[in-house]
């Protein structure tokens, strides 16, 4: 990471160090729950990949694949299993059943039909060109689908052999999912979220109702008469009983990345997200869901079901997934929502201080007790402010506010139940965000000009704000942060990192350091003699403060995901990172110096990260939703998955017999499976069973034995390894 020159600072070379996200545990007081995610309880490995499936009520799951159609038993979820599997020509890449009948759609526009002819097996009857189909749904022998994403279409399947297409309606806008259920259609929408259509009349369903809402509807499913729409980032919630007036019973917590893809039955909603996070939700009757397990898969899923009660996952590699909705394991998140919730608040000594709009009779700096639901929003006291809220701080028995009116106001909350205001100016700069000092206080925004300015406050004795100076900062400043009698700013595009800034005199505020981060700045805390910078990039840099003359990058450590609109948080020996696609990132700063990621817990509600003693709040004012997780002491449970960037696997010789040789690399220290499974997806022989492996080049040797030391016949078999959240695969053969 270079330093960049700046013309009122002379630099020394420094040097940078990196640190892998190797695992570790916390010894400071953090989450006592198990945080290495939702673990399926059987798995299956089918040939060539998986690309759609559709369960049955009897627990068998059909799953269209690249060279065909398999059938898996799930009735023991532990151990599913293939029991049919029938040949196509061109890749499946829709499935759908109402129990009986089947209907599967290629990539080459054939709609084959047929029917179960035993539970684990199907049979093929009829067929039919079908151009532009999508999201096959069936319903007592009717087809329902999207036709180009504009239509919606229907077929009559009541005889397999003979499939007939019926007439299409024009959809108002744009749909993205479908599902059927009481002889209805129910779809993912644009801008009116979800549209239901009458099928009674199949040739020219009737659209009877809608439900809007300001987004698109991105994924769909019905648990009658329970509909689950996905809205991005979470899961809103109808009772469809009247489908001209459907009833908004709730939504979720905000889910983690971009939900696209839905299922429900039997009171589970299950919901993925293209980052490949999977959320179990519980679906009770008359309330929204809310969420019980995570886990995040190995890559994005093609498509999942529930079937049996239990949640069924498909990954691109052909692997099946079957999870126990009873095993869940996501940290309980006690929500607030408010239309109008307030952006600045800042938790000292167990109080939450708040700038809320919505105080009565007007808006108010509010302080109360750091608490969930129902004791949160319980006022210890207020004072109303004046203006739009725009910065607050908080040190001992002084709070300092900012409004589009008032660059500066000091308040006195020696007394929290009745805070008082000692002293405030007038508009010096249009402010971003202020900073209490020992001896002054700052406020950093832009003048008149539009330049971006650091103003230094400090009082007379009468008690009133003076401005002591005004310091010219570089373009993109945008946080402060009080040290002692110096202020730490952070800077994004012109000098994107740190400067520290001397107020021990508040009339000649200087400009001591520099230091500079890859990757624009997204958050910044400090405690002690180190500060955290957060980049959009996905890393942290651990910032030595003790020479203000000169800042020091001494660690650095890579979090694996993107950080763009995180927030930091220090609890205990743990330095907590929010951000949208993991949820949050626990990093170990027992020692600053030797930093590194410790786990991740999956918790479904992001924005603003601040910490309390006992309990954390996340504050999202974008969704309109503040949530409250408590922080319970223990040492951490589990460490996070190890961060290997690809795990391939080579064989070598291949085709083989006897014997061959398995090589992989981990970057770190990790437990390893690797098994064999033969075409049908069946188990053969386990070669590592969770077997803890050191970083490196990895070399195992394959007899060509099953688990009871019988030779294999002559085929191909599929080799998979697994190490935390990463999988390769490879096809050996063995020729006799």
């Amino acid at each position: 990471m270079p330093r960049t020159a700046h013309p009122i600072i002379s630099f020394a070379v420094f040097l940078t160090l990196t640190v892998s996200c190797a695992t570790a545990r916390a010894q400071d007081p953090c989450f006592d729950y198990d945080l290495s995610g939702w673990s399926p309880t059987g798995s299956i490995v089918l040939p060539g990949g998986a690309l759609d499936v559709a369960g049955t009520a009897d627990g068998y799951l059909l799953v269209g694949g690249p060279d065909g159609l398999y059938t898996c038993d799930l009735n023991d979820p532990g151990a599913p299993t293939v029991t049919g599997y029938l040949h196509t020509e061109s890749p499946v890449v829709e499935v759908a059943t109402d129990g009986v009948i089947v209907a599967a759609l290629t990539a080459d526009d054939r709609l084959l039909t047929g029917v179960r002819v035993a539970p684990g097996t199907v049979s093929w009857s009829g067929e039919i060109s079908l151009s532009f189909a999508s999201r096959l749904a069936l319903e007592n022998g009717l087809l329902v689908f999207l036709q180009g994403n504009a239509q919606l279409a229907t077929m009559d399947l009541s005889d397999p052999k003979t499939p007939s297409y019926l007439g299409w309606v024009a959809l108002p806008e744009i749909s993205n999912d479908l599902a059927v259920a009481n002889g209805l259609a129910f779809l993912a929408s644009g801008s009116s979220f979800v549209l239901v259509y009458d099928l009674s009349q199949p040739a020219q369903p009737q659209l009877v109702g809608s439900a809007g809402r300001f987004a698109s509807g991105t994924a769909i499913a019905v648990e009658y008469p329970r509909v689950h729409v996905a809205n991005v980032s979470k899961v809103v919630t109808y009772d469809a009983s009247q489908p001209s007036a459907l009833v908004e019973l709730g939504d979720s917590s905000r889910l983690l990345g971009f939900t696209n893809r839905l299922a429900a039955d039997r009171g589970l909603c299950l919901a993925a997200s293209q980052e490949g996070h999977l959320v179990h939700l519980t679906a009770p009757v008359d309330t929204a869901t809310s969420a019980m397990g995570h886990t995040l898969l190995e890559t994005p899923p093609t498509a999942l079901d529930v079937v049996a009660g239990n949640a069924v996952v498909a990954l691109p590699d052909g692997t099946i997934h079957v999870y126990n909705p009873a095993q869940g394991n996501y940290p309980e998140v006690k929500r607030v929502l408010q239309e109008n919730l307030p952006a600045h608040l800042v938790v000292a000594d167990g109080l939450l201080y708040a700038l809320d709009p919505d105080y009565e009779p007007g808006p108010g700096l509010t302080v109360s007790v750091l608490a969930p639901p129902p004791d949160d929003g319980v006022y210890l006291g207020a004072v109303p402010y004046f203006g739009t809220a725009q910065a607050l701080d908080v040190r001992g028995d002084r709070l300092v506010l900012a409004t589009n009116l008032t660059s500066l106001a000091l308040v006195d909350i020696s007394n929290p139940g009745t805070p008082l205001y000692i002293s405030q100016r007038g508009q010096d700069v249009d402010t971003d965000d202020v900073a209490i000092l020992d001896l002054s206080f700052c406020a950093l925004g832009r003048d008149d000009f539009g330049a971006e300015t650091l103003v230094v406050y400090d009082q007379a004795t009468s008690g009133a704000l003076r401005l002591a100076s005004a310091l010219r900062m570089p373009y993109g400043t945008v946080q402060v942060i009080g040290l002692g009698n110096r202020a730490l700013v952070r800077a994004r595009f012109e000098m994107n990192g740190l400067l520290m800034v001397d107020c021990r005199d508040p009339r000649s505020a200087a400009i001591t350091d520099w230091v500079g981060t890859e990757g624009s700045t997204v958050d910044v805390v400090a405690r002690g003699r180190y500060a955290y910078v957060l980049a959009e990039d996905g890393h942290v840099d651990v910032v030595d403060l003790s020479d203000p003359y000169h800042l020091d990058v001494v660690q650095t450590v890579e979090l694996g995901v993107s950080a763009v609109g995180g927030s930091l948080a220090i609890h205990g020996g743990l330095l907590l990172v929010a951000e949208s696609f993991r949820g949050m990132t626990m990093v170990d700063i027992s020692t600053p110096e030797g930093a590194t990621v410790a786990g991740a817990a999956w918790v479904p509600v992001t924005g603003d990260l601040l910490a309390g003693a006992e309990v954390l709040l996340f504050n999202d004012p974008l969704y309109k939703q503040r949530g409250y997780l408590p922080a319970a002491c223990g040492a951490l449970s589990a460490a996070g998955p190890p961060s290997l960037r690809s795990l391939a696997l080579d064989v070598r010789p291949n085709p083989f017999n006897p014997r061959t040789e398995l090589f992989f690399e981990l970057s770190v220290a990790a437990s390893v499976d690797l098994e064999i499974f033969d075409l049908r997806g069946r188990l053969v022989r386990r070669l590592l069973a969770g077997e803890s492996r050191s970083g490196g080049t990895q070399r195992i040797s394959w007899d060509g034995l099953d688990e009871g030391g019988h030779p294999l016949a002559s085929a191909v078999y599929l080799a998979r390894v697994r190490a935390g959240t990463y999988t390769g695969h490879a096809k050996l053969v063995i020729v006799r």
